[in-house]
């Protein structure tokens, strides 16, 4: 039911639109125009001739001034809109007809006071605003609009990493009454590795998180007496013990007086020198590696990409490595060299303690204690070139 009666509404707007339209292509005066405004707006009601008025608006769109041949041919219109404006305005102090009344809602609809009529029909007082927007810029003119964003800027460049220092553990330490000699072993360097995309130069560069390292001492004691846990029983161990460590730094080798701790610094003076020899070297193998690269498209993520090139950051490291274990080997270990000297350090302890003992014995003993050259740098070569 409700479909019908709007087909049927439909079809009775369209008539009178068609009728509207046959009037007005008949050259009527205004007047028979404004009558006929008057006689659909009482069959069909305020609101639809509103709609009609609106939809045949007439937009100029050139700044003729209505000179030209086609606003002309408007004006007719125009001015039959204005007459039933003026209409509706001489008509604003009467009682409003009964035709004027919605008979939907029994109130006079706004729409079509005058001032309404003014704003919905003809919104503009002359041609020129016709033409002209509120600030003067032409009708249909393209507003300014903002300019479009900037470009992202390229991906900056990504530095070489410095690498990082070599991170020490404390010595792995043992004794054995063992008669060998006392020994200091490197411990293999380990390396960690990252990667880093540089996609402004399409590759992934090599990285370090950290690199340690280390050392193995292992101390003999066999064929030597500690006075400190076994001191002299009689005046001629006493003598015997205070020469044989006094002698330490000149010999270059322990005898039937040591002590396990002379041995142990001893040992711990070839770590510092290991130590100083590696760092060194790794100042140039560790830029070395950090510098090495490998294509973006040839690895998908940060992980492939250090498997493509932890080959050739290993091979530095072996190469480090071995350039500083040359040099360690260059350092002396005899006779009046700084190992020996760091032992005679410990040594001279044991034989002050010794000679006290045989103070409250009333023992004769030599006096005094070995001085000697000193230990420091640990490093004091000239250090090889070395290219990685």
């Amino acid at each position: 039911m409700r479909a019908r009666t709007v087909q049927r509404q439909d079809a009775g707007e369209r008539a009178a639109r068609e009728q509207f339209g046959s009037a007005r292509h008949a050259r009527t005066g205004p007047s028979d125009h404004a009558a006929m405004l008057m006689s659909l707006q009482r069959s069909h009601g305020n609101r639809f001739v509103q709609r009609m008025l609106e939809a045949r608006m007439v937009k100029s769109e050139c700044g003729c001034g209505g000179a030209c041949a086609i606003c002309a041919a408007k004006q007719p219109e125009l001015d039959l809109r204005t007459e039933f404006s003026d209409l509706n305005e001489r008509s604003v102090d009467a009682p409003a007809p009964a035709s004027r009344v919605l008979a939907e809602t029994n109130v006079v609809d706004p729409l079509l006071s005058p001032p309404a009529i003014r704003e919905a029909i003809l919104p503009d007082d002359d041609c020129k605003n016709k033409h002209e927007g509120e600030d003067g810029g032409a009708v249909g003119a393209t507003p300014a609009q903002a300019p479009p964003p900037a470009p992202l800027p390229p991906p900056a460049p990504v530095a070489p990493a410095a690498p990082p220092a070599i991170t020490w553990g404390a010595a792995s330490y043992s004794s054995d009454n063992g008669n060998g000699a006392s020994t200091t072993v490197e411990q293999a360097f380990t390396p960690s590795y990252t990667a880093t995309q540089d996609a402004a130069a399409g590759v992934w560069r090599m990285g370090l998180t950290s690199i340690t390292g280390g050392a193995t001492i292992t101390v003999h004691t066999g064929g030597s007496r500690d006075p400190t846990t076994s001191p002299p029983t009689t005046e001629a161990e006493a003598q015997q013990a205070v020469t044989v460590m006094k002698g330490y730094y000149a010999r270059g080798s322990r005898g039937a007086w040591h002590t396990e701790g002379a041995s142990k610094t001893h040992e711990e003076h070839h770590y510092r020198e290991w130590k100083c020899s590696a760092e060194h070297y790794w100042a140039i193998a560790g830029p070395a590696i950090t510098a090495l690269t490998t294509p973006v498209a040839g690895a998908a993520n940060a992980a492939a990409a250090v498997a493509a090139m932890k080959p050739s950051a290993d091979s530095t490291i072996a190469s480090f490595k071995t350039a500083a274990r040359n040099y360690w080997f260059t350092l002396a270990d005899n006779a009046s060299s700084r190992p020996y000297a760091a032992g005679q350090a410990v040594l001279n302890g044991a034989v002050t303690n010794v000679q006290a003992l045989a103070a409250t014995k009333s023992w004769t003993v030599e006096a005094g204690t070995t001085a000697t050259s000193g230990t420091e740098p640990p490093c004091y070569q000239a250090f090889a070139a070395y290219t990685p």
